[in-house]
């Protein structure tokens, strides 16, 4: 993760050190809301076409949607990936539909016997937002999306935990970031 922080960061200053006379065509944020639960992520998203955009996205998350004991230690590596479609013709602004995809992978350790277990399971979403773009490329977005998350099962030495599946609600972003 510390790597694909550092070239994150490379990204952003050698675009607010470029040209942007060639227009936007990159940007990079984050979603507060998770992060006021310690869930840590990270976005990059660039136009691939006229009305099109390629979204990458890291994320941290310990425990599980709030699940925590005394016996478990849980976390979660996010990956992200997905389509941005902007109607209005201008990717990066205005309102957008965004298909995708999330890799989920969870570990965990029983603590009274200090054994590990892992699951690893997928999500596919569709977000809806609207992003504005400030000057000095200041970029602010609200976003809501919904889709499936299948169940598993969480096994360590014999001790097993569920995770329940669920449709509905599954992204809610009020994103802050830069974009050149």
């Amino acid at each position: 993760m510390k790597k694909f922080l550092v070239v994150a960061l490379i990204l952003v200053v050698s675009g607010i050190s470029g040209v942007r006379a060639a227009g936007e065509k990159n940007a990079l944020y984050v979603n507060v809301l998770p992060m006021l639960l310690s869930h840590l992520n990270i976005h990059y998203e660039g136009v691939i076409g006229q009305k099109t955009s390629l979204l990458v996205g890291l994320g941290y998350i310990p425990g599980v949607y709030g699940f925590s004991n005394d016996d478990w230690d849980v976390f979660t590596t996010i990956y992200k990936a997905g389509v941005g479609i902007y109607p209005n013709g201008q990717p990066l602004r205005g309102f957008y539909i965004l298909p995708n995809i999330v890799y989920y992978s969870m570990n965990a350790k029983y603590k009274p016997t200090g054994m590990t277990g892992s699951v690893n399971f997928s999500s596919i979403n569709v977000e809806f937002g609207h992003r504005w773009i400030w000057s000095g490329g200041v970029l602010f977005d609200l976003s809501i999306g919904a889709g499936i998350i299948p169940g598993g099962e969480i096994d360590a030495a014999g001790q097993k935990t569920s995770i329940s599946s669920r449709a509905g609600l599954t992204h809610l972003g009020v994103e802050f970031g830069y974009v050149w």
